[in-house]
């Protein structure tokens, strides 16, 4: 990989966001292993510029953070419930 001065070379072993990179699949792609255990191809450039942070299980612990939050239900699915209930 060509050194660049603003993003420093990835290395086997690098954490972004929950990625960590297992080892390098050509000159754009990396295998990455997730936190969840998940095994995936991530292009390079989009680990280094914070494209792609995790393979989406981030995504729903998020969003049923949210609905607790706001709503005080974990499932998403309850949220429209949640709300007519509220609307009465």
């Amino acid at each position: 990989m060509p050194a660049n001065k603003k993003y420093p070379t990835p290395q086997i072993g690098d954490q972004h966001g929950s990625w960590t990179i297992v080892e390098f699949v050509d000159k754009k792609r990396a295998l990455c292993k997730c936190v969840c255990g998940k095994d995936k191809p991530v292009v390079i450039y989009s680990l280094l510029h914070g494209k792609s942070t995790s393979c989406g299980c981030q995504k729903t612990a998020l969003l049923a953070k949210t609905c607790m939050e706001k709503y005080g239900v974990s499932n998403p699915a309850q949220v429209e419930e949640t709300k007519r209930k509220t609307e009465q």
